[in-house]
């Protein structure tokens, strides 16, 4: 029997309406955090080597599944 699923590693890039999210509990480098999105607190990591703090507003730019990856909005 052939397998015909195939499951990648690969985050999901999250559509860019639902981009925005609001930093609940300070984000350091590569390590987890708590953010505020959709409506509810999700598990967060910036891969970038800067601290966010709380009430920073950041991009969601992949979903891992259990948590998210963020980053902040450039000008």
């Amino acid at each position: 029997m052939t397998n015909h699923f195939s499951f990648s590693n690969k985050p999901e890039p999250c559509p860019p309406f639902f981009q925005s999210a609001i930093v609940s509990e300070v984000l350091r480098p590569h390590q987890m955090g708590v953010i505020h999105y959709r409506g509810r607190w999700i598990a967060a990591m910036c891969h970038l080597p800067i601290t966010l703090k709380p009430n920073t507003a950041v991009r969601v730019v992949h979903d891992y599944g259990d948590y998210l990856s963020v980053e902040p909005f450039m000008d």
